[in-house]
């Protein structure tokens, strides 16, 4: 098992070697990448047009023959329903949170489209950013002026519509 690293800073070789290790043994070849995941939170940094923001999220994956799953946290899936949502994810959208750690599973390439937010003290966590590009992921972050729960389905569909465009292709 590799050596962990502080939050925000994981390292290229320990997180690729941790990333493999989670998804070893699963299936060989590595699942389709055929699902777009959309995270809910129920504590804290939740979409509030959740319900919107999936039913875009859902027309676009079908124009695809995509699935669109919704990732909660009430209650939190077990370990292996887990790895195997994020290893099949292609796309996965989410308000910045502990959910996103779940990318360690996915594989490379995999899109995140994260939501951020504005902490009290007016600065910006872009922890995920750093694990999605150590881990040969694509990032999108959305920073408006708004709070990172009132995101619509219109803030984020150009981004998923892109995708969606591409790997139909």
């Amino acid at each position: 098992m590799p050596a962990g690293t502080p939050c925000g800073h994981a390292t290229l070789f320990n997180a690729q070697l941790l990333s493999m290790q989670l998804r070893a043994g699963m299936s060989d070849p590595a699942p389709p990448r055929d699902t777009i995941v959309l995270i809910r939170r129920t504590k804290k940094r939740w979409f509030n047009h959740h319900d919107d923001i999936f039913a875009m999220i859902r027309k676009h994956a079908d124009s695809a023959g995509l699935k669109a799953v919704v990732y909660g946290d009430n209650p939190v899936p077990g370990f292996n329903e887990t790895r195997q949502l994020f290893s099949r994810a292609y796309i996965v959208v989410a308000p910045h949170g502990a959910g996103e750690s779940n990318l360690i599973f996915s594989q490379p390439g995999t899109i995140l489209v994260e939501a951020l937010c504005y902490h009290e003290t007016g600065e910006v966590n872009f922890c995920y950013e750093h694990m999605a590009q150590v881990l040969g992921h694509r990032y999108n972050g959305l920073l408006f002026d708004k709070q990172c729960m009132n995101i619509t389905a219109a803030d984020v569909e150009s981004i998923v519509k892109y995708y969606v465009d591409k790997l139909k292709r």
